[in-house]
């Protein structure tokens, strides 16, 4: 996805790419989520992933929200960076995770996209991570990720 595409003009190429492909829903929808940008990625971590249907509209609204902030002048990353900076979860990872984490718009708790600490409430309920065992599960993902991307 182009930076500032809006997102049905992606969809419209994404979906004529992907449908000779008779790929299933899962792989749709993992498709999906790793060509979208960075911005919406972390906006739509929170949702189920059961229907393809309903990520791609969860999506659309998402896309068309942030468009509206954007067209009223308002910062939205200047708002995420000020909820980074004020979490108040104490965090026990090394600056380069930190960062990676922050890059990638996930939680420093439960490692998930689109929230800061303790916003959700399986984040609530989960119990916050090692340096180590953060490690290893973003590790993990990544090579998932390559994974899926090699086939």
């Amino acid at each position: 996805m182009k930076k500032k595409e809006a997102f049905d003009e992606f969809y419209a190429r994404f979906s004529a790419t992907i449908t000779p492909l008779g790929y299933s829903e899962s792989h749709k929808i993992a498709a999906l989520r790793r060509l979208i940008t960075l911005k919406l990625r972390s906006r739509i971590a929170g949702i189920s992933s059961s229907s393809f249907r309903s990520v791609v509209e969860h999506l659309r609204k998402t896309d068309q929200d942030l468009r509206q902030l954007e067209a009223m002048h308002v910062d939205v990353e200047e708002i995420d960076e000020q909820e980074f900076k004020s979490s108040p979860q104490r965090s026990p990872y090394s600056e380069q995770l930190k960062d990676q984490l922050k890059k990638e718009g996930r939680c420093f708790k439960c490692l998930s996209y689109g929230h800061r600490p303790n916003q959700t409430e399986a984040c609530m309920a989960s119990k916050a991570l090692s340096s180590e065992e953060a490690k290893a599960i973003v590790a993990k993902e990544q090579a998932v990720e390559k994974a899926v991307e090699k086939q």
